[in-house]
């Protein structure tokens, strides 16, 4: 096999991030593979995040605070800058699992990969699961923080697509699966920890809706269009259902609290 060192550009985006920031720069800075540059394109916070960012300035190639027009217009920047053969987009307050990740990817792989996807360490409030990644032409196959995209991705399909609130990034994925499926590796490791802050994850519902139209703009056969859409729609299903379990729960208590006041007032 054929070893190669490629320039790995890691753009993290940011905006109030002065919580969670510092620890996204460190796992950066501090990855043992040599060849790495940092971009941070911060959205104009207006807490302490750039104080944070100025902190490390020394170690960041380049880093911009401006307004701009939502996280992927953000992303977009990072592409523009970059010089790196792959870049990966470590958002404010994900962090990479541990400083060596990049370098056991990247001292142990061929060139001719357009998407490098690795496992996701989802983390929550108590506890967390780990994400596999998987090609599926349905769905992202992990979390973008465990992806490695080639310069050429964005040369061929372009950036990314700002019609797309939320699902911008599928629509990428989508388009280098359908030409290209042969070029993507997934690589059995966890890349990244991501704390589950980012809008798609917010807003579950509009991103499987926006994964529709974006099927249908990429998917020329009826077939498998359909067969997609099926899942789709089986998936806003099951988000309406967990939706109204939480809203029964939260429902549900407030209730029993009530009923506790009641017998409360009863025994006065």
């Amino acid at each position: 096999m054929n070893m190669y060192n490629p320039m790995i550009s890691v753009v993290t985006v940011s905006l109030n991030a002065e919580k969670s920031i510092e620890r996204t720069i460190n796992s950066v800075i501090g990855q043992t593979y040599p060849y790495i540059e940092y971009i941070v394109i911060d959205g104009g916070s207006f807490d302490k995040t750039v104080e944070i960012i100025k902190k490390y300035e020394d170690k960041i190639k380049y880093w911009i605070s401006e307004k701009d027009k939502g996280i992927y217009d953000a992303m977009n920047k990072g592409i523009f800058y970059a010089s790196g053969e792959y870049i990966n987009f470590l958002n404010a307050g994900d962090y990479f699992i541990n400083r060596n990740v990049i370098s056991d990817i990247f001292l142990n792989i061929k060139k001719d990969y357009l998407i490098i996807c690795g496992d996701t360490y989802i983390s929550y409030p108590i506890g967390g699961k780990v994400n596999f990644a998987k090609k599926i032409l349905y769905s992202m196959p992990t979390y973008h923080q465990s992806m490695f995209f080639h310069k050429d991705v964005f040369k061929e399909f372009g950036r990314y697509n700002l019609k797309y609130r939320l699902g911008a990034e599928f629509d990428i994925w989508q388009r280098v699966f359908l030409k290209h499926k042969e070029k993507i590796l997934l690589v059995n490791c966890i890349v990244s920890v991501n704390n589950l802050e980012g809008l798609s994850n917010k807003n579950p519902i509009n991103s499987v809706r926006e994964k529709i139209n974006i099927s249908s703009s990429n998917i020329s056969n009826k077939l498998i269009l359909s067969i997609y859409k099926c899942i789709y729609f089986l998936e806003i299903i099951k988000l309406v259902i967990l939706k109204f379990l939480k809203k029964w729960k939260i429902f549900y208590r407030i209730l029993e609290k009530w009923n506790r006041v009641i017998i409360f007032l009863k025994k006065i």
